[in-house]
């Protein structure tokens, strides 16, 4: 816990929550939450079970959804996700967010401009590997 720093531009602070370290970001002008965790050593078998469990439990929001996040050195962000219910993609600066619905159909597009070619969408409408021709 300490004072506030930045983080490629995003204010960022630590504070101490009983026994935890919470990480803080200014959202609307206030301080929210963005994770917490206890300043303990983790097991690599804790770290395995756990992305484990978020990468293929039926009701983890990472198997449900899609969400994607560019970083750039300028500190700006584009995130596509579908989280909220719909298909949106997000531009989001230290000052500003802008935020427009998209179709599915554009998803194989959006992430060869966010650096991730060779996509396509299955069936179902889920991004899959490209087949090789």
């Amino acid at each position: 816990p300490g004072e506030e720093f930045a983080q490629l531009g995003w204010r960022r602070r630590i504070i101490a929550a009983g026994d935890e370290l919470v990480l803080q970001a200014i959202r609307d002008g206030d301080w929210g939450d963005v994770y917490s965790v206890l300043p303990v050593p983790a097991q690599m078998i804790d770290i395995q079970v756990n992305n484990w469990y978020v990468s293929t439990n039926p009701r983890s929001r990472f198997v449900q959804g899609l969400v994607i996040t560019r970083h750039r050195e300028d500190g700006s962000r584009t995130v596509l996700s579908d989280w909220s219910g719909t298909l949106r993609l997000i531009e989001q600066t230290q000052s500003a967010e802008r935020a427009v619905e998209v179709e599915r159909a554009r998803i194989p597009a959006l992430l060869s401009d966010l650096g991730l070619p060779g996509w396509e969408l299955d069936a179902s409408g889920v991004p899959a590997p490209a087949e090789q021709t």
